[in-house]
């Protein structure tokens, strides 16, 4: 007998907190990758875009099975590449290092409101 939970109200709007989250990240370390100098910073820009990247997926994933809508969120057409640099490559290391602190913060909330 394979009976399917329906996700509660909380959970979902965990799963779409966490999809804003992660296309809003995505937008900014597409920028932060192609603008940085620092090539040990680059790489963990990039694991962290990769990591973003899969969690958007999964939420998208998540939601749909849900029947629940899927966020518009934030697309390339939000950011802009070529823009002139606007950061340092300090501040996106600092950027980096809270970005999974918030991330971390979000998961344990999502497990202690999950039923």
């Amino acid at each position: 007998m394979d009976k399917q939970i329906k996700a509660t109200a909380s959970e979902i709007a965990n799963l779409w907190a966490s999809y804003m989250n992660a296309s809003s990240t995505n937008a900014m370390l597409a920028y932060f990758k192609e603008n940085v100098e620092d090539e040990n910073i680059r790489g963990l820009l990039n694991n962290a875009y990769e990591l973003s990247t899969f969690a958007l997926e999964t939420t998208s994933q998540l939601l749909t099975e849900s029947t629940n809508p899927v966020p518009k969120g934030f697309s390339e057409k939000d950011i802009n590449l070529t823009a002139p640099r606007l950061y340092s490559d300090t501040y996106t290391l600092y950027f980096a290092i809270n970005l999974h602190i918030l991330v971390m913060t979000h998961c344990a909330n999502g497990i202690s409101q999950s039923s």
